[in-house]
């Protein structure tokens, strides 16, 4: 195999490091690597993808923790063929899926058709007519501040967070966010406890700082509480990561209870909580109470991150991150190692979005769009796949829908034939979950829920023969 010709691509959202485990993970799965052979030593393969060696060990360390190779001291890093319903030959993006041929039920991100392109074009014009060459010029690593000070009052309006504007940090999107917060927190054998199932780029941000995650499931209230304490008698994490509202994938959302318990454990037992939180005012009902964990945080043991991709533009590499002041510090080192500071131009243009205040506006017509797409969604799953054995959550919120599938029917199969028939799903073995398919509403019309609902039917039916 010529490793020189695995594309990376350094203007996306998703890190190297992660694309390098992606891509040498397919290479595994299509046999191109053969079981036992060596891969390419952390300098030959830094030199040969042009790219830093610390790239290299986080994808071999995520490889590794999922199986797909060993290492042995002194000799090197060899792959590890196994039989997983991973393998479907394909790519398990989020992202959208041009084809007016496939019907779209994976993608994790508003249609395209919905976003404020004209709002934004009309305000980055002004933000060059009224900044020049100044609208370019470096930030501070933690961000512009006039674009923090706006953001203080964004929090406090929109998720209901009290917080200083020098606790707010700009990041280049969510996923960077996770990934300093790694980089600052953690050190190899640290561990960290997470949701299960949970969001694959987060396991992968701390699996590259050689951490272990300790799983524990998640029920329809969050995690299990005296499981949890149990676990933390047993070790002592250095922290947890979670997403309190509309989780992705189950669609969950922590009961209050279990967040207060939550934070009076973070305390006893001296760890922080780093919550994500993509989508908490995307609800098509009451607003939550509390809205995120974040909100109700009186010790400062959370530490929040969100991006703007969903409410903005998908891609629009650019996210906030809310910091307790001890550890401001280790941020700043671990973002100047990084990329020293995010988009300066960018800041300046959805700054005056939010100044204008309309993500307001856009907010109100993303609820009152995707709730009529996810109670179409319900209503045809009732119809078509309830009577098929297939479960799920009800959960009034988010993005998609976390589907049981009927006993002995496994995700990746269903993905290959639902493929076959012009329909898209995200398969479960994403989240290492094979017994579960995500369905997201976020990317089809309206018109073509029921369609797509039934022609999905027709797949488990034959899956099932």
């Amino acid at each position: 195999m010529r490793y020189s010709n695995l594309g990376l691509n350094e203007d996306s959202e998703n890190p190297l490091y992660l694309q390098l485990a992606d891509k040498l993970r397919q290479a595994i799965i299509r046999g191109e690597v053969t079981d036992g052979e060596r891969l390419p030593s952390i300098r030959g393969l830094s030199h040969a993808l042009q790219v830093n060696p610390a790239t290299v060990v986080s994808a071999y360390r995520i490889l590794e923790q999922e199986g797909w190779v060993r290492s042995r001291p002194g000799s090197g890093v060899y792959a590890k063929h196994k039989k997983s319903l991973f393998d479907i030959g394909t790519d398990l993006s989020y992202n959208h899926f041009k084809d007016e041929k496939i019907a779209d039920l994976a993608a994790g991100t508003p249609s395209p058709d919905l976003f404020p392109v004209g709002q934004f074009k009309e305000i980055v014009l002004e933000v060059l007519d009224r900044d020049g060459g100044w609208a370019f010029e470096y930030q501070h690593s933690a961000g512009w501040e006039t674009f923090r000070q706006t953001l203080t009052r964004y929090v406090k309006e929109t998720v209901h967070i009290s917080a200083d504007p020098s606790a707010i940090w700009v990041v280049s999107g969510a996923q960077q966010g996770i990934d300093l917060t790694a980089k600052a927190l953690l050190h190899s054998g640290d561990q960290v406890i997470v949701e299960h199932p949970t969001y694959r780029g987060a396991l992968g941000a701390f699996w590259s700082r050689g951490a272990d995650t300790i799983s524990i499931e998640l029920n329809p209230n969050g995690m299990d509480m005296d499981i949890l304490e149990a676990r933390l008698e047993q070790t002592r994490p250095r922290l947890l990561y979670m997403q309190s509202r509309f989780q992705t994938p189950t669609t969950y959302s922590w009961g209050k209870v279990e967040l207060y318990r939550l934070l009076e454990l973070a305390e006893r037992y001296d760890f922080y909580i780093l919550e994500d939180d993509l989508l908490s005012d995307l609800y098509f009902d009451a607003v939550p109470d509390p809205l995120n964990i974040k909100s109700v945080d009186q010790q400062n043991r959370v530490i929040y991150v969100r991006g703007f991709s969903k409410v903005l533009l998908p891609g629009l590499r650019l996210g906030m991150l809310i910091i307790p002041p001890k550890l401001q510090g280790l941020y700043e080192q671990a973002k100047q190692s990084s990329d020293i500071a995010t988009d300066g131009f960018l800041q300046r243009a959805v700054d005056l979005y939010l100044q204008r205040d309309y993500h307001k506006n856009r907010m109100e017509e993303l609820r009152r769009q995707y709730q009529l797409l996810y109670f179409q969604t319900v209503r045809a799953v009732e119809q078509y796949l309830e009577p098929l054995g297939c479960s799920f959550y009800r959960c009034n919120g988010g993005l998609h829908l976390w589907l049981g599938l009927p006993r002995g029917v496994k995700s990746a199969e269903l993905y290959t034939k639902a493929l076959e028939r012009g329909l898209r799903i995200m398969p479960g073995e994403a989240f290492n979950d094979p017994s579960h398919i995500r369905l997201s509403f976020a990317c089809i019309e309206p018109d073509n829920i029921e369609a797509a609902i039934n022609k999905l039917a027709l797949c488990l039916q034959a899956s099932s023969i």
